[in-house]
């Protein structure tokens, strides 16, 4: 069985969403191998959406279902992103601590 691959691409706005995750554990929690872990744990699942990125359901709330939009949940955060299946590519669309209420 053919495995179909797909590009995974970061927006600037979750590049940005990681950045501060990382300064935010480094500098306010004064934890650089936590801030480490999460981010290898968010880069390893992200890149993993090269293989079958619709194992994920689209969210069903509005806007996000308008917007096609699925989300993964990896450790307290919630990767949202789109799936373009014509051009076989994944647009990681933000990153954001699973306790905030808003994308």
């Amino acid at each position: 069985m053919i495995v179909e691959r797909y590009k995974v691409f970061l927006t600037e706005k979750a590049r940005d969403n990681l950045l501060e995750l990382r300064r935010y554990v480094v500098e306010a929690l004064k934890e650089e191998n936590t801030a480490s872990e999460y981010l290898h744990a968010i880069s390893k699942a992200v890149m993993s959406l090269d293989e079958m990125p619709m194992r994920y359901k689209i969210i069903e709330d509005e806007p996000f279902n308008s917007m096609k939009l699925r989300r993964m949940i990896v450790k307290n955060f919630y990767v949202y992103y789109s799936v373009d299946k014509r051009n076989n590519t994944v647009f990681v669309r933000a990153v954001i601590y699973s306790r905030t209420k808003t994308l």
